[in-house]
């Protein structure tokens, strides 16, 4: 990353610690949906066939930012976290079609399995304790447990990929689904528990993995030899 690049990166994100710091929540939210805007713009620069599946990503994920501006609404609520569980399923399918079994190393998918396992002990946790202490309700609870398993099956699929090539691409795509993963749970947590720390924590990691979307698809346009490792 050049000095540029980082001043840039730097400014973003002081901008929206000042607004969530000194403005209402629905500033936030123009800011969020602003910054998707902008790394959606990088994207169309380098769009080809190759990275086509990352267009439809961010059209889910603005859609999501639209719905977002009425997130107190029952209803708009649901259709905000249908539209980022529909850009995650584009995730896991692309993902899942790079998954070569025969190459996976036993002990990693052990190790990933067990993290999923402890990450969706962890929403279970977090989703029934919401229930109990709000006006969550039971739709609203089985949306988060959707949620939170495509992201995990997601997460999955691009960390054994990273694993098993061990390339800038492979890491690119791991960083971007499992930041993106972790700004999603910040965002729970901030909103449902009334942690503002979190509110800066989810906008940090939406802002990095929005980068490192951009950075997995400038590379989406050469093929990688999958290599197993023994």
């Amino acid at each position: 990353m050049g000095k540029k690049q980082f001043y840039l990166l730097a400014a973003i994100l002081l901008v929206n610690y000042c607004i969530i710091f000194m403005y209402p929540l629905f500033y936030s939210r123009i800011i969020r949906i602003i910054i998707t805007l902008i790394c959606f713009g990088f994207y169309l620069n380098i769009r080809n066939k190759a990275n086509r599946f990352v267009l439809y990503i961010f059209l889910f994920f603005l859609l999501a930012d639209v719905f977002l501006f009425f997130y107190e609404t029952p209803l708009y609520e649901l259709l905000t976290s249908l539209s980022r569980v529909a850009g995650y399923l584009l995730v896991l399918n692309h993902f899942k079609k790079l998954y070569d079994h025969k190459a996976s190393d036993k002990i990693a998918v052990a190790v990933f399995v067990i993290l999923g396992l402890i990450n969706l002990f962890g929403l279970h946790l977090v989703t029934n304790y919401v229930y109990n202490t709000s006006s969550f309700t039971v739709i609203k609870e089985y949306n988060v447990y959707v949620h939170g398993l495509v992201l995990i099956a997601a997460c999955f699929y691009a960390g054994n990929n990273n694993f098993n090539q061990t390339t800038g691409k492979s890491l690119f795509g791991a960083f971007f689904i499992f930041a993106l993963a972790f700004a999603d749970l910040c965002a729970l947590v901030g909103y449902y528990f009334d942690f503002s720390l979190f509110q800066y924590i989810d906008r940090t990691f939406y802002v990095f993995g929005l980068i490192f979307l951009i950075k997995y698809a400038e590379k989406c346009t050469t093929k990688v030899i999958k290599t197993s490792k023994k």
